[in-house]
């Protein structure tokens, strides 16, 4: 099978984006669940005594998740996002669905997900987690609205 570049790119911005949200929300939901369950976890009890509440530990833990994830993406991840658009761009148009990522990018995609999946081995508490999954998720959805720049300027470069 064989897609354009456009649709490549945004191919790549839409799995990015949707394992985002998949994070994002597992995430919240962790954190949330450590702020109202009864169970005491570390982390949000080192919040809970410079915040006081638990709800302001955890709007701590979900804001300072989603700044790192920010910066992450905006300054971490736009350089791969970089890296493959242009692979993408100097590929012949149309391009074979196996050709749009190289070996380099589909070994990280393989130790992140390897990764991902060994935190659940690991068995970290859900305040933790959570504060993980909020940061790894906003970084991919910053990724993921990169790419999207990236189409459009594509986009711009086509027509003119």
């Amino acid at each position: 099978m064989r897609i354009s570049r456009q649709v490549a790119i945004i191919f790549s911005g839409l799995i990015w984006l949707g394992v985002g949200f998949l994070l994002l929300s597992k995430g919240l939901k962790l954190i949330a669940f450590a702020a109202l369950s009864g169970e005491s976890f570390w982390l949000m009890q080192k919040m809970q005594t410079f915040w006081g509440e638990k709800q302001q530990a955890a709007l701590f833990l979900i804001s300072a998740g989603l700044l790192v994830g920010f910066i992450k993406g905006r300054f971490l991840l736009a350089k791969t996002v970089k890296r493959v658009v242009e692979r993408i761009v100097s590929l012949p148009n149309p391009i074979p669905l196996a050709q749009i990522y190289d070996r380099r990018y589909l070994i990280l995609l393989s130790i992140m997900m390897s990764l991902g999946m060994g935190l659940k081995f690991v068995n970290l508490p859900s305040d933790i987690l959570g504060t993980i999954d909020v940061t790894i998720g906003s970084a991919l959805v910053n990724g993921a609205l990169i790419y999207l720049r990236y189409l459009v300027a594509l986009g711009k470069t086509l027509k003119s």
